[in-house]
């Protein structure tokens, strides 16, 4: 893991050394391949244009290399953010644009999440909210107002139910009247 990242760390900040090691290094087996073909009997330019054609080419050989390095991905990014930022310069108005819609589209996404997390995910504040239970009373006659705040049937239910720890009432005005 470290090695790993002590190697992106050196592609990524000494490139040019990186690179030229490379060359160096493609040359060199390209040079090797050349010098068994002479051996081999054949002529200098045919036996380095086969080198080349069977190590499949230095750039290519080279992109490959590049690719595989550790640090590629981070290179790339850093490439499409430059280029991303030098787009966005030469055309204001598309800045602009994607800026404002950047911004609703965060802030838009932010109010949702804010809204789902207080009415669906967070927890609610109680010990054991799964214990919780409603209990309801339904007014005989819907027209007419509750007499007391607390009618008789809460006052004796609280006092003589054992199946719940506490019990708790409120009025529901807009039911009630």
């Amino acid at each position: 893991m470290g090695s790993n990242i002590k190697a992106a760390l050196r592609n990524l900040f000494h490139k040019r050394q990186v690179e030229s090691d490379l060359d160096d290094e493609i040359r060199s087996y390209v040079e090797a391949v050349t010098d068994e073909k002479i051996a081999s009997g054949l002529e200098p330019g045919e036996a380095r244009r086969r080198a080349l054609a069977e190590s499949g080419g230095m750039e290519q050989v080279k992109q490959a290399v590049r690719d595989g390095r550790a640090g590629a991905l981070a290179e790339s990014v850093g490439q499409d953010i430059r280029f991303g930022i030098r787009q966005l310069g030469r055309n204001p108005a598309y800045t602009w644009t994607a800026a404002i819609t950047l911004g609703l589209g965060i802030g838009a996404t932010t109010a949702i999440f804010s809204a789902v997390y207080a009415l669906l995910l967070r927890p609610l504040p109680f010990p054991d909210p799964d214990r919780l239970m409603y209990v309801f009373q339904e007014w005989p006659k819907r027209n007419e107002p509750p007499f007391a705040m607390i009618s008789q049937d809460f006052v004796a239910a609280q006092s003589t139910l054992k199946s719940f720890q506490s019990l708790a009432g409120f009025v529901d005005r807009v039911t009630a009247t």
